[in-house]
């Protein structure tokens, strides 16, 4: 009787395992093939010939991407192909900013081209990128060597994008106000402050200066890096959360992240609900345009200067008039 209960025992393990390898075989293939069928958008001939070659044409960028869109285009003989770099960077200004990156992802690509200017024509091997893990698969990219050093080192010695300025802002101005809210001590300069990653270095004296010293450090606006312009930072950013939540109808009767938006907030209410004072204008409008003459001194590309003009609504004559004083 024993050994028959133990024979039985044991099929209904053996099947239990034959159906876990089953359902595994399942979710791979869900995951790693079905997802490889090109997409309806990609099944239009004029579409795709434009897309091999090039830039990805409008049309394509306007699609909301995601990552069963980008598996689906790895069964395509596009991806990972290199980009044309001229073209690429026909009327941009070299840098990686959310658009560059984002037409990269879109052919398979891990960067943008680098820039004809400084390519160094010799053909490089191909690297694949593949940042999966077991619980969450992603579209391997393709980049080279040459590509990796130039971003690695072009992000540290040039202007940054929009963007990545208007990130790094909301970053320090957050920090700020959290080291005020928990009474952090302001160290002594010089005084070696034990922290991970790039903050093991002499601690400045307080927040403010540790973003004047971050901003230096990798080419970033040393003139947004002030209690007045990180302040205003924070106003702008709690606004823009608080608009973004109003117009989707939330409230604070049924809305928790609202809520505690406005129960966490380090300055009047009155300054999220209305649009931005004098006051914070002028000083936004200061910085930039410090920013800017700083750069135009230094000899930086036009092309970034004409940039962060249109980004920041600022004309020619905005900086004459600064200029002037």
């Amino acid at each position: 009787m024993k050994a028959t209960f133990r024979t039985r025992r044991n099929k209904r393990l053996v099947g239990l395992y034959v159906l876990l390898a089953v359902l595994a075989v399942l979710v791979f293939k869900w995951n790693c093939v079905d997802r490889w069928r090109p997409p309806a958008w990609t099944r239009d001939a004029s579409l795709r010939q434009k897309y091999r070659g090039g830039v990805p044409p409008t049309e394509l960028i306007s699609i909301p991407w995601t990552r069963e869109k980008a598996f689906q285009a790895q069964g395509e003989p596009w991806w990972g192909k290199p980009f044309d770099p001229v073209s690429f960077w026909e009327d941009r200004p070299v840098w990686m900013d959310d658009e560059a990156r984002s037409l990269a992802l879109r052919r398979g690509r891990h960067y943008p081209p680098v820039p004809p200017q400084f390519a160094s024509g010799i053909p490089q091997k191909v690297l694949v990128s593949d940042s999966s893990t077991l619980e969450c698969r992603m579209p391997r990219t393709y980049y080279t060597e040459e590509e990796a050093r130039f971003w690695n080192k072009f992000a540290k010695s040039h202007p940054h994008p929009p963007e990545e300025i208007d990130r790094w802002l909301q970053h320090w101005s957050e920090m700020r106000v959290r080291a005020e809210r928990i009474g952090i001590p302001r160290l002594p300069s010089g005084k070696e402050l034990k922290t991970p990653g790039y903050l093991n270095r002499k601690e400045p004296r307080d927040t403010v200066e540790f973003a004047r010293s971050d901003a230096a450090s990798v080419s970033l606006p040393v003139e947004a890096a002030t209690e007045k312009a990180l302040y205003w930072e924070y106003v702008r950013g709690k606004r823009d959360e608080y608009e973004t939540m109003v117009h989707t109808g939330r409230t604070i009767e049924n809305d928790t992240g609202l809520k505690i938006l406005i129960t966490d907030l380090e300055c009047p209410i009155e300054l999220i609900r209305q649009p931005p004072s004098d006051e914070e204008l002028r000083v936004t409008r200061g910085w930039r345009i410090d920013y800017l003459l700083r750069l135009r001194r230094e000899g930086t590309d036009e092309s970034y200067i004409e940039a962060y003009k249109k980004a920041w609504s600022l004309s020619e004559d905005d900086l004459r008039e600064e200029e002037k004083e």
